[in-house]
């Protein structure tokens, strides 16, 4: 499953590692040519990094894989569209 936005595509993954579900939010191919789009999707990461609260995904990293970058966060059951 993924949900498509301008930004980033979000996808419903597997951390092999720690065996529990993530969500993976890949950043646009578009914006991450673009040195702004990549500046304001690392802002965002550092900044979602450092929240700790019951209402927000928490973010457990960022990753680079194959030139794409992603941000590893919670994944939060809801409604699938």
């Amino acid at each position: 499953m993924c949900l498509k936005a301008e930004m980033a595509t979000v996808f419903k993954a597997r951390d092999p590692d720690l065996n529990r579900l993530v969500a993976l939010k890949q950043l646009s191919g578009k914006l991450e040519a673009d040195p702004a789009g990549y500046a304001a999707f690392k802002r965002e990461c550092q900044i979602l990094g450092q929240l700790d609260h019951p209402s927000i995904v928490r973010v457990w990293g960022a990753e680079k894989i194959d030139d794409r970058h992603y941000l590893v966060m919670q994944f939060c059951r809801g409604q699938e569209p």
